[in-house]
């Protein structure tokens, strides 16, 4: 199976339904290794509500979920890339490649967060407008070896003159992962008081989030492709 020439959102989809499917114990197994772990300190160390902006950015969970939740991200973006390219890569090699990687992102991610921070400041429609040409920034680092600005200037290429298509994409995908998400509220908010089964459930969005993320991916490694046939 290889990328599309000429794509919609429906075949968009379409293939990333495909390669959800047939490597969805790989997925799971990447979610579950980094997703249990993290779900589990933000009711180790709670967010409190009622804290301040700067009090919930930095708890121990949510930096630590900054920190490691990508590394999921870099491991799907090589499952999805050797499935694409017929190749086979395990669940295992995919997180050790990922780990390779971890360090580039991080920094990458940082630099990334300081930029649409500013944009945001500025005015919401600027940081908006920036977070979409951006939105490939860590897949260009996972997948193309690109690292710092060079991994934003080639995300900025690639949506340039895409950007009410990514857009539209990124909307509908976040809809659809939203409503997974209320409907996952209700069985969850029956065990308000297990925290155990609270972890579980939010570890079981996170799996299902991951066909949104392979979604995303599909979409850059078409954009890319697209872009090298009218080379």
């Amino acid at each position: 199976m290889e990328t599309k020439k000429s794509f919609t959102l429906g075949s968009i989809l379409t293939d990333s339904w495909n390669i959800f499917i047939k490597n969805i114990f790989k997925f799971l197994m990447i979610t579950c290794i980094v997703y249990i772990p993290i779900n589990s300190l933000y009711y180790i160390f709670p967010v409190k509500t009622t804290a301040g902006t700067f009090s919930q950015l930095f708890n121990v969970a949510t930096i630590i979920g900054f920190l490691f939740s990508v590394i999921a991200t870099i491991a799907i973006c090589f499952v999805v890339k050797s499935y694409l390219q017929k190749k086979n890569i395990s669940w295992k090699a995919a997180l050790k490649r990922s780990f390779e990687k971890w360090p580039y992102v991080i920094i990458t991610q940082i630099i990334l967060t300081v930029i649409l921070l500013l944009s945001f400041v500025l005015l919401i429609i600027p940081g908006i407008i920036a977070a979409i040409y951006l939105i490939f920034t860590i897949y260009s680092v996972a997948l193309n070896d690109k690292f710092g600005l060079d991994a934003l200037k080639y995300s900025y290429s690639l949506v340039k003159k895409r950007w009410w298509k990514t857009l539209g994409y990124l909307i509908f995908f976040g809809i659809l992962s939203g409503l997974i998400g209320l409907v996952m509220t209700i069985p969850s908010s029956l065990f308000e008081s297990n925290d155990m089964m609270k972890i579980l459930f939010d570890s079981i969005i996170s799996f299902i989030n991951s066909f949104f993320l392979v979604a995303s991916i599909t979409l850059f490694l078409n954009y890319e492709r697209s872009d090298r046939s009218k080379k």
